[in-house]
Protein backbone atom coordinates (compact mmCIF):
# COMPACT_ATOMS: atom_id res chain seq x y z
CA UNK A 1 0.00 0.00 0.00
CA UNK A 2 2.96 2.41 0.91
CA UNK A 3 4.57 1.77 -2.44
CA UNK A 4 1.52 2.12 -4.17
CA UNK A 5 0.97 5.82 -2.55
CA UNK A 6 4.57 6.46 -3.37
CA UNK A 7 3.86 5.76 -6.97
CA UNK A 8 1.07 7.60 -7.48
CA UNK A 9 3.04 10.75 -5.49
CA UNK A 10 5.76 10.32 -7.94
CA UNK A 11 3.61 10.38 -10.75
CA UNK A 12 1.42 13.38 -9.57
CA UNK A 13 4.96 15.64 -8.91
CA UNK A 14 6.24 14.26 -12.55
CA UNK A 15 2.92 15.59 -13.96
CA UNK A 16 3.36 19.07 -11.99
CA UNK A 17 6.31 19.23 -12.95
CA UNK A 18 5.38 19.11 -16.07
CA UNK A 19 2.56 21.45 -16.62
CA UNK A 20 3.73 24.59 -17.86
CA UNK A 21 2.61 28.80 -17.50
CA UNK A 22 3.12 29.58 -21.24
CA UNK A 23 2.48 33.85 -21.78
CA UNK A 24 1.44 34.24 -25.09
CA UNK A 25 3.96 37.68 -25.45
CA UNK A 26 6.74 35.29 -24.33
CA UNK A 27 6.06 33.98 -27.65
CA UNK A 28 5.86 36.50 -29.72
CA UNK A 29 2.53 37.91 -29.43
CA UNK A 30 2.49 41.98 -29.68
CA UNK A 31 -1.21 42.59 -28.28
CA UNK A 32 -1.11 46.34 -29.96
CA UNK A 33 -4.13 45.69 -32.03
CA UNK A 34 -1.92 45.97 -35.56
CA UNK A 35 0.55 43.24 -35.39
CA UNK A 36 -0.75 39.40 -36.51
CA UNK A 37 -0.67 37.64 -33.42
CA UNK A 38 -2.29 34.08 -35.05
CA UNK A 39 1.10 32.25 -35.46
CA UNK A 40 2.31 33.48 -31.69
CA UNK A 41 -1.41 32.55 -30.43
CA UNK A 42 -1.42 28.94 -32.40
CA UNK A 43 2.23 27.91 -30.87
CA UNK A 44 1.21 28.98 -27.46
CA UNK A 45 -1.76 27.43 -27.18
CA UNK A 46 -0.17 23.73 -28.79
CA UNK A 47 2.71 24.18 -26.18
CA UNK A 48 -0.11 24.01 -23.05
CA UNK A 49 -2.02 21.87 -24.70
CA UNK A 50 1.17 19.03 -24.84
CA UNK A 51 2.05 19.47 -21.58
CA UNK A 52 -0.80 20.99 -19.49
CA UNK A 53 -1.16 24.04 -17.49
CA UNK A 54 -1.87 27.66 -18.05
CA UNK A 55 -2.40 29.76 -21.09
CA UNK A 56 -2.05 33.97 -19.90
CA UNK A 57 -2.98 36.49 -21.93
CA UNK A 58 -2.00 39.93 -20.81
CA UNK A 59 -4.00 43.05 -21.27
CA UNK A 60 -3.61 44.50 -24.96
CA UNK A 61 -6.15 43.63 -27.90
CA UNK A 62 -4.42 40.85 -30.36
CA UNK A 63 -5.66 40.66 -33.80
CA UNK A 64 -6.48 36.89 -35.12
CA UNK A 65 -6.56 36.31 -38.75
CA UNK A 66 -8.27 33.85 -40.50
CA UNK A 67 -6.10 34.23 -43.70
CA UNK A 68 -2.36 33.47 -42.09
CA UNK A 69 -3.60 31.27 -39.63
CA UNK A 70 -1.32 28.11 -41.41
CA UNK A 71 -1.54 25.44 -38.37
CA UNK A 72 -2.91 21.76 -39.91
CA UNK A 73 -4.76 21.02 -36.72
CA UNK A 74 -6.63 18.10 -35.92
CA UNK A 75 -7.44 15.84 -39.25
CA UNK A 76 -6.60 19.17 -41.27
CA UNK A 77 -8.54 21.55 -39.27
CA UNK A 78 -6.33 24.62 -38.30
CA UNK A 79 -8.84 25.38 -35.36
CA UNK A 80 -9.15 22.26 -33.74
CA UNK A 81 -6.61 21.49 -31.33
CA UNK A 82 -5.50 17.99 -29.68
CA UNK A 83 -5.61 18.26 -25.87
CA UNK A 84 -3.11 16.00 -24.25
CA UNK A 85 -3.26 17.11 -20.77
CA UNK A 86 -6.12 19.74 -19.02
CA UNK A 87 -5.74 23.63 -19.40
CA UNK A 88 -6.68 26.92 -18.39
CA UNK A 89 -6.91 29.51 -20.46
CA UNK A 90 -6.67 32.70 -18.29
CA UNK A 91 -7.37 36.44 -19.76
CA UNK A 92 -6.33 39.30 -17.68
CA UNK A 93 -8.69 42.46 -17.40
CA UNK A 94 -8.28 44.18 -20.48
CA UNK A 95 -7.17 41.47 -23.45
CA UNK A 96 -9.44 41.42 -26.27
CA UNK A 97 -8.96 38.62 -29.37
CA UNK A 98 -9.93 40.79 -32.29
CA UNK A 99 -11.48 37.80 -34.71
CA UNK A 100 -10.86 39.15 -38.20
CA UNK A 101 -10.98 37.10 -42.08
CA UNK A 102 -13.22 34.16 -40.81
CA UNK A 103 -10.79 33.38 -37.55
CA UNK A 104 -12.63 30.09 -36.47
CA UNK A 105 -11.73 30.42 -33.41
CA UNK A 106 -10.56 27.52 -30.74
CA UNK A 107 -11.90 24.12 -30.16
CA UNK A 108 -10.41 21.69 -28.17
CA UNK A 109 -10.80 17.99 -28.69
CA UNK A 110 -8.79 15.03 -26.44
CA UNK A 111 -9.77 12.42 -29.07
CA UNK A 112 -8.76 12.74 -33.11
CA UNK A 113 -11.27 10.84 -34.41
CA UNK A 114 -14.48 12.54 -34.00
CA UNK A 115 -16.29 9.52 -33.63
CA UNK A 116 -14.67 7.76 -30.78
CA UNK A 117 -16.60 9.37 -28.58
CA UNK A 118 -14.60 8.61 -25.62
CA UNK A 119 -14.71 11.26 -22.93
CA UNK A 120 -11.19 10.95 -20.87
CA UNK A 121 -10.53 12.46 -17.56
CA UNK A 122 -9.52 15.82 -19.17
CA UNK A 123 -10.49 19.51 -17.78
CA UNK A 124 -11.00 22.65 -19.72
CA UNK A 125 -11.15 26.42 -18.24
CA UNK A 126 -11.78 29.71 -20.12
CA UNK A 127 -11.48 32.49 -17.29
CA UNK A 128 -12.01 36.45 -18.43
CA UNK A 129 -11.03 38.31 -21.53
CA UNK A 130 -13.28 39.25 -24.55
CA UNK A 131 -13.19 38.13 -27.55
CA UNK A 132 -14.35 40.74 -30.69
CA UNK A 133 -15.47 39.90 -33.85
CA UNK A 134 -14.67 42.08 -36.78
CA UNK A 135 -15.88 40.70 -39.62
CA UNK A 136 -19.55 40.13 -38.94
CA UNK A 137 -21.89 40.09 -42.04
CA UNK A 138 -25.41 41.18 -43.05
CA UNK A 139 -26.04 38.96 -46.08
CA UNK A 140 -24.40 35.33 -46.45
CA UNK A 141 -25.79 31.37 -46.45
CA UNK A 142 -24.64 28.23 -44.62
CA UNK A 143 -22.79 27.44 -41.10
CA UNK A 144 -20.23 29.94 -40.56
CA UNK A 145 -18.38 27.03 -39.05
CA UNK A 146 -16.49 29.36 -36.36
CA UNK A 147 -16.70 29.71 -32.61
CA UNK A 148 -14.99 31.25 -30.08
CA UNK A 149 -14.33 28.46 -27.58
CA UNK A 150 -15.44 24.69 -27.68
CA UNK A 151 -14.65 21.62 -25.77
CA UNK A 152 -14.91 18.38 -26.61
CA UNK A 153 -15.00 14.86 -25.06
CA UNK A 154 -13.68 16.32 -21.73
CA UNK A 155 -14.22 15.47 -18.23
CA UNK A 156 -15.28 18.94 -17.15
CA UNK A 157 -14.77 22.26 -18.92
CA UNK A 158 -15.62 25.52 -17.36
CA UNK A 159 -15.91 28.85 -18.81
CA UNK A 160 -16.86 32.05 -16.75
CA UNK A 161 -16.72 35.79 -17.43
CA UNK A 162 -15.70 36.00 -21.11
CA UNK A 163 -17.50 38.49 -23.00
CA UNK A 164 -17.71 37.67 -26.49
CA UNK A 165 -19.43 40.48 -29.24
CA UNK A 166 -19.89 40.64 -32.72
CA UNK A 167 -19.45 37.23 -33.46
CA UNK A 168 -20.50 35.91 -37.18
CA UNK A 169 -20.78 31.96 -35.73
CA UNK A 170 -22.03 28.41 -35.34
CA UNK A 171 -21.94 29.69 -31.38
CA UNK A 172 -20.19 31.91 -29.17
CA UNK A 173 -19.42 28.85 -26.53
CA UNK A 174 -19.93 25.36 -27.47
CA UNK A 175 -19.67 21.81 -25.80
CA UNK A 176 -19.65 18.75 -27.62
CA UNK A 177 -19.90 15.20 -25.70
CA UNK A 178 -18.16 16.24 -22.26
CA UNK A 179 -19.39 14.39 -19.14
CA UNK A 180 -19.89 18.40 -16.93
CA UNK A 181 -19.84 21.80 -18.72
CA UNK A 182 -20.43 25.20 -16.86
CA UNK A 183 -20.77 28.35 -18.14
CA UNK A 184 -21.28 31.32 -15.93
CA UNK A 185 -21.10 35.12 -15.79
CA UNK A 186 -20.43 35.55 -19.21
CA UNK A 187 -21.46 38.68 -21.49
CA UNK A 188 -22.42 37.80 -24.94
CA UNK A 189 -24.13 40.19 -27.03
CA UNK A 190 -24.42 40.15 -31.20
CA UNK A 191 -23.76 36.28 -31.51
CA UNK A 192 -25.66 35.18 -34.43
CA UNK A 193 -25.73 33.52 -37.75
CA UNK A 194 -25.70 34.25 -41.77
CA UNK A 195 -28.58 36.89 -42.11
CA UNK A 196 -29.78 35.41 -45.34
CA UNK A 197 -29.73 32.03 -44.27
CA UNK A 198 -33.08 30.36 -42.41
CA UNK A 199 -31.69 26.84 -41.62
CA UNK A 200 -32.09 25.88 -38.55
CA UNK A 201 -28.80 25.03 -37.76
CA UNK A 202 -26.06 27.77 -36.45
CA UNK A 203 -26.33 31.33 -34.82
CA UNK A 204 -26.23 30.40 -31.12
CA UNK A 205 -25.15 31.86 -28.19
CA UNK A 206 -24.33 28.64 -26.32
CA UNK A 207 -24.88 25.62 -27.47
CA UNK A 208 -24.56 22.27 -25.41
CA UNK A 209 -24.95 18.82 -27.33
CA UNK A 210 -24.24 15.62 -25.87
CA UNK A 211 -23.16 16.76 -22.58
CA UNK A 212 -24.31 14.94 -19.23
CA UNK A 213 -24.29 17.54 -16.85
CA UNK A 214 -24.65 20.91 -17.42
CA UNK A 215 -25.08 24.62 -15.47
CA UNK A 216 -25.59 27.62 -17.23
CA UNK A 217 -26.21 30.74 -15.08
CA UNK A 218 -26.28 34.39 -14.69
CA UNK A 219 -25.18 35.17 -18.47
CA UNK A 220 -26.51 38.20 -20.67
CA UNK A 221 -26.62 36.43 -24.33
CA UNK A 222 -28.15 40.05 -25.75
CA UNK A 223 -29.01 40.13 -29.94
CA UNK A 224 -29.74 43.31 -31.73
CA UNK A 225 -28.53 42.77 -34.97
CA UNK A 226 -32.19 43.55 -36.61
CA UNK A 227 -32.24 41.55 -40.10
CA UNK A 228 -34.31 39.56 -41.26
CA UNK A 229 -32.93 36.62 -39.21
CA UNK A 230 -32.69 36.71 -35.26
CA UNK A 231 -29.99 34.60 -33.51
CA UNK A 232 -31.00 30.92 -33.69
CA UNK A 233 -31.09 30.39 -30.11
CA UNK A 234 -30.12 32.05 -27.03
CA UNK A 235 -28.75 29.01 -24.76
CA UNK A 236 -29.60 25.31 -26.65
CA UNK A 237 -28.94 22.18 -24.93
CA UNK A 238 -30.17 19.09 -26.93
CA UNK A 239 -29.26 15.68 -28.12
CA UNK A 240 -29.44 12.12 -26.36
CA UNK A 241 -26.50 11.69 -24.29
CA UNK A 242 -27.75 15.12 -22.64
CA UNK A 243 -29.41 14.41 -19.54
CA UNK A 244 -29.95 16.41 -16.28
CA UNK A 245 -28.91 20.36 -15.64
CA UNK A 246 -29.58 23.75 -15.07
CA UNK A 247 -30.42 26.62 -17.58
CA UNK A 248 -30.86 29.76 -14.23
CA UNK A 249 -30.72 33.44 -14.24
CA UNK A 250 -29.92 34.32 -17.36
CA UNK A 251 -30.83 37.45 -19.32
CA UNK A 252 -31.52 36.16 -23.13
CA UNK A 253 -32.82 38.97 -26.27
CA UNK A 254 -33.02 38.63 -29.87
CA UNK A 255 -32.73 35.07 -30.84
CA UNK A 256 -35.78 33.26 -32.67
CA UNK A 257 -35.96 30.87 -29.45
CA UNK A 258 -34.26 32.01 -25.92
CA UNK A 259 -34.11 28.72 -23.99
CA UNK A 260 -34.14 25.44 -26.35
CA UNK A 261 -34.45 22.02 -24.93
CA UNK A 262 -34.50 19.45 -27.20
CA UNK A 263 -34.29 14.77 -27.47
CA UNK A 264 -32.82 14.69 -24.08
CA UNK A 265 -33.21 12.15 -22.29
CA UNK A 266 -33.15 13.58 -18.57
CA UNK A 267 -34.81 16.93 -16.79
CA UNK A 268 -33.46 20.48 -17.56
CA UNK A 269 -34.21 22.44 -15.06
CA UNK A 270 -34.88 26.11 -16.31
CA UNK A 271 -35.25 29.04 -13.56
CA UNK A 272 -35.60 32.28 -13.20
CA UNK A 273 -34.56 33.70 -16.73
CA UNK A 274 -35.87 36.82 -18.33
CA UNK A 275 -36.34 35.98 -21.66
CA UNK A 276 -37.36 39.12 -24.22
CA UNK A 277 -38.01 39.91 -27.76
CA UNK A 278 -37.80 36.38 -29.06
CA UNK A 279 -39.85 34.55 -31.49
CA UNK A 280 -40.48 31.75 -29.43
CA UNK A 281 -39.44 31.89 -25.26
CA UNK A 282 -38.87 28.14 -24.13
CA UNK A 283 -39.36 25.37 -26.39
CA UNK A 284 -39.49 22.24 -25.20
CA UNK A 285 -39.08 19.45 -28.31
CA UNK A 286 -39.24 16.05 -28.20
CA UNK A 287 -37.70 14.70 -24.59
CA UNK A 288 -38.24 11.27 -25.05
CA UNK A 289 -41.05 11.85 -22.24
CA UNK A 290 -38.67 13.15 -19.81
CA UNK A 291 -39.76 15.87 -17.34
CA UNK A 292 -38.40 19.33 -17.43
CA UNK A 293 -39.04 22.40 -15.31
CA UNK A 294 -40.11 25.60 -16.33
CA UNK A 295 -39.66 27.71 -13.24
CA UNK A 296 -39.85 31.55 -12.53
CA UNK A 297 -38.99 32.94 -15.46
CA UNK A 298 -40.13 36.51 -17.27
CA UNK A 299 -40.94 36.59 -20.94
CA UNK A 300 -42.20 38.73 -23.09
CA UNK A 301 -41.92 40.33 -26.82
CA UNK A 302 -40.99 43.45 -25.73
CA UNK A 303 -38.51 44.79 -28.14
CA UNK A 304 -39.05 41.71 -30.63
CA UNK A 305 -38.20 43.50 -34.34
CA UNK A 306 -41.52 44.15 -36.04
CA UNK A 307 -40.20 42.14 -39.86
CA UNK A 308 -38.24 38.90 -39.07
CA UNK A 309 -38.48 35.60 -40.10
CA UNK A 310 -39.08 32.67 -37.57
CA UNK A 311 -36.73 30.07 -38.28
CA UNK A 312 -38.74 27.51 -36.47
CA UNK A 313 -41.99 26.35 -38.36
CA UNK A 314 -43.99 27.43 -34.86
CA UNK A 315 -43.75 29.62 -31.94
CA UNK A 316 -44.93 30.52 -28.52
CA UNK A 317 -43.84 31.94 -25.35
CA UNK A 318 -44.15 28.32 -24.04
CA UNK A 319 -44.22 25.53 -26.67
CA UNK A 320 -44.13 21.86 -26.00
CA UNK A 321 -43.46 19.89 -29.20
CA UNK A 322 -44.17 16.71 -29.65
CA UNK A 323 -46.95 14.52 -28.71
CA UNK A 324 -46.15 13.41 -25.00
CA UNK A 325 -42.41 14.17 -25.49
CA UNK A 326 -42.16 15.92 -22.10
CA UNK A 327 -44.74 14.00 -20.02
CA UNK A 328 -44.67 15.05 -16.35
CA UNK A 329 -42.83 18.69 -16.90
CA UNK A 330 -43.60 21.34 -14.72
CA UNK A 331 -44.52 24.69 -15.58
CA UNK A 332 -44.72 26.94 -12.50
CA UNK A 333 -44.78 30.70 -11.46
CA UNK A 334 -43.91 32.16 -14.65
CA UNK A 335 -44.69 35.57 -15.86
CA UNK A 336 -45.69 36.04 -19.86
CA UNK A 337 -46.27 39.62 -20.98
CA UNK A 338 -47.50 40.13 -24.93
CA UNK A 339 -47.54 43.41 -26.26
CA UNK A 340 -48.59 44.41 -30.05
CA UNK A 341 -48.40 41.23 -32.19
CA UNK A 342 -47.14 41.82 -35.67
CA UNK A 343 -47.56 40.06 -38.61
CA UNK A 344 -44.74 36.89 -38.06
CA UNK A 345 -44.80 36.82 -34.57
CA UNK A 346 -46.12 33.44 -32.58
CA UNK A 347 -47.12 31.59 -35.22
CA UNK A 348 -49.84 30.35 -35.45
CA UNK A 349 -50.76 32.96 -32.84
CA UNK A 350 -49.93 30.56 -30.15
CA UNK A 351 -50.13 32.13 -26.23
CA UNK A 352 -49.33 28.75 -24.63
CA UNK A 353 -48.80 25.16 -26.42
CA UNK A 354 -49.16 21.61 -23.77
CA UNK A 355 -49.24 18.57 -25.95
CA UNK A 356 -47.74 16.18 -23.61
CA UNK A 357 -49.99 14.44 -20.67
CA UNK A 358 -49.27 14.54 -16.62
CA UNK A 359 -48.02 18.29 -16.85
CA UNK A 360 -48.75 20.85 -14.17
CA UNK A 361 -49.15 24.38 -14.94
CA UNK A 362 -49.44 26.28 -11.39
CA UNK A 363 -49.37 29.80 -10.16
CA UNK A 364 -48.35 31.61 -14.04
CA UNK A 365 -49.17 35.06 -14.78
CA UNK A 366 -50.15 34.50 -18.71
CA UNK A 367 -51.44 37.79 -20.16
CA UNK A 368 -51.87 38.95 -23.69
CA UNK A 369 -53.05 42.30 -23.56
CA UNK A 370 -52.88 42.67 -27.39
CA UNK A 371 -56.46 39.92 -26.95
CA UNK A 372 -54.67 38.03 -30.26
CA UNK A 373 -53.86 34.47 -29.76
CA UNK A 374 -54.70 31.19 -28.53
CA UNK A 375 -53.90 29.30 -25.43
CA UNK A 376 -53.98 25.64 -26.06
CA UNK A 377 -53.59 24.77 -22.30
CA UNK A 378 -54.30 20.82 -23.28
CA UNK A 379 -53.71 19.84 -26.92
CA UNK A 380 -53.79 15.85 -28.32
CA UNK A 381 -52.49 14.25 -31.20
CA UNK A 382 -55.99 13.43 -32.41
CA UNK A 383 -59.10 11.20 -30.57
CA UNK A 384 -57.05 8.08 -30.54
CA UNK A 385 -53.87 10.08 -29.07
CA UNK A 386 -55.14 12.63 -26.36
CA UNK A 387 -53.46 13.86 -23.51
CA UNK A 388 -54.34 13.40 -20.01
CA UNK A 389 -54.19 14.74 -16.24
CA UNK A 390 -52.60 17.90 -16.90
CA UNK A 391 -53.56 20.13 -14.30
CA UNK A 392 -54.10 24.23 -14.79
CA UNK A 393 -54.57 25.46 -11.64
CA UNK A 394 -53.89 28.70 -9.91
CA UNK A 395 -52.80 30.69 -13.01
CA UNK A 396 -54.34 34.00 -14.59
CA UNK A 397 -54.83 33.97 -17.94
CA UNK A 398 -55.57 36.45 -20.63
CA UNK A 399 -55.77 35.90 -24.28
CA UNK A 400 -58.41 35.58 -27.19
CA UNK A 401 -59.01 32.16 -26.87
CA UNK A 402 -58.25 29.35 -24.28
CA UNK A 403 -58.80 25.75 -25.69
CA UNK A 404 -58.23 21.69 -24.59
CA UNK A 405 -58.62 19.45 -27.54
CA UNK A 406 -58.40 16.10 -27.94
CA UNK A 407 -57.69 15.79 -24.18
CA UNK A 408 -59.17 13.84 -20.59
CA UNK A 409 -58.94 13.60 -16.88
CA UNK A 410 -57.82 17.68 -16.52
CA UNK A 411 -57.75 19.72 -13.52
CA UNK A 412 -58.76 23.54 -14.02
CA UNK A 413 -59.06 25.32 -10.64
CA UNK A 414 -58.88 28.13 -9.33
CA UNK A 415 -58.00 30.52 -12.21
CA UNK A 416 -58.80 33.86 -13.49
CA UNK A 417 -59.88 33.55 -17.50
CA UNK A 418 -59.98 36.05 -19.44
CA UNK A 419 -60.91 35.89 -23.14
CA UNK A 420 -63.13 36.92 -26.27
CA UNK A 421 -63.46 32.75 -26.31
CA UNK A 422 -63.08 29.98 -24.71
CA UNK A 423 -63.24 25.56 -25.89
CA UNK A 424 -63.25 22.87 -23.45
CA UNK A 425 -63.28 20.19 -26.27
CA UNK A 426 -62.90 16.97 -23.74
CA UNK A 427 -62.43 13.35 -25.44
CA UNK A 428 -65.76 12.49 -26.63
CA UNK A 429 -67.05 8.98 -24.55
CA UNK A 430 -68.75 8.56 -28.08
CA UNK A 431 -66.01 8.58 -30.22
CA UNK A 432 -62.49 6.58 -30.85
CA UNK A 433 -62.94 4.60 -27.95
CA UNK A 434 -66.34 4.17 -26.80
CA UNK A 435 -65.82 0.99 -24.93
CA UNK A 436 -63.45 2.65 -22.18
CA UNK A 437 -64.57 4.72 -18.91
CA UNK A 438 -63.36 7.66 -19.25
CA UNK A 439 -61.49 10.08 -16.10
CA UNK A 440 -63.99 12.62 -15.52
CA UNK A 441 -62.27 16.28 -15.62
CA UNK A 442 -62.30 18.42 -12.85
CA UNK A 443 -63.18 21.93 -13.24
CA UNK A 444 -64.06 24.01 -10.16
CA UNK A 445 -63.08 27.23 -8.51
CA UNK A 446 -62.28 29.40 -11.82
CA UNK A 447 -63.50 32.60 -13.00
CA UNK A 448 -64.32 32.38 -16.32
CA UNK A 449 -65.15 36.22 -17.82
CA UNK A 450 -65.52 34.88 -21.73
CA UNK A 451 -66.64 37.66 -24.02
CA UNK A 452 -68.47 36.06 -26.55
CA UNK A 453 -68.46 32.24 -26.74
CA UNK A 454 -67.83 29.81 -24.44
CA UNK A 455 -67.80 25.98 -25.75
CA UNK A 456 -68.40 22.52 -23.88
CA UNK A 457 -67.85 18.87 -25.55
CA UNK A 458 -67.28 15.92 -24.34
CA UNK A 459 -68.09 16.12 -20.71
CA UNK A 460 -70.03 18.60 -18.72
CA UNK A 461 -69.20 21.64 -16.13
CA UNK A 462 -70.74 22.45 -12.87
CA UNK A 463 -71.83 25.89 -13.31
CA UNK A 464 -72.49 26.15 -9.57
CA UNK A 465 -68.63 25.83 -8.56
CA UNK A 466 -67.39 28.08 -11.02
CA UNK A 467 -67.91 31.67 -11.26
CA UNK A 468 -69.10 33.31 -14.91
CA UNK A 469 -68.75 36.81 -15.43
CA UNK A 470 -71.78 37.91 -17.88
Amino acid sequence: MKLLLTILLVISDIAFALAITVNVKDQGAKGDGLTDDTKAFDRSVEMVCERGGVLFVPKGNYKLNGLTRRRSGVNGNSYIFLMLNSLEWRMEKGAILLFENNFQGFRFRSVTDPNAKTITKLSLIINGGKVLGRDIKSKGKGNPEKWAFVGEYLKSMSVQNLEIENLFASAGVASYHNDFVSIINCKLKNVTGNSGDLVDNHGDGIYIGWTNKYLVKGNSVLNDVTTRRLGRIGICIEYEKSKNGTVEKNTISGYDRGVHVELITGTSQVLSNIIEGCVSGIVLWNNYGAPQIIRSNKISNKNLPSRVSPILYTSAPILLIGYNSNNGSIIENNTIAVTKIERNNYMPKQLLSITSSNVKLLTNTIIDSSQSLRAFIGQGKSSNEVVTNIEFSGNQLQCLEFITSDAEALTVQNNKFASQFGAFLFKDKLAGRSSKKLSKSVIKNNVFDVKKSFKIHGETIDRTLNKFVK
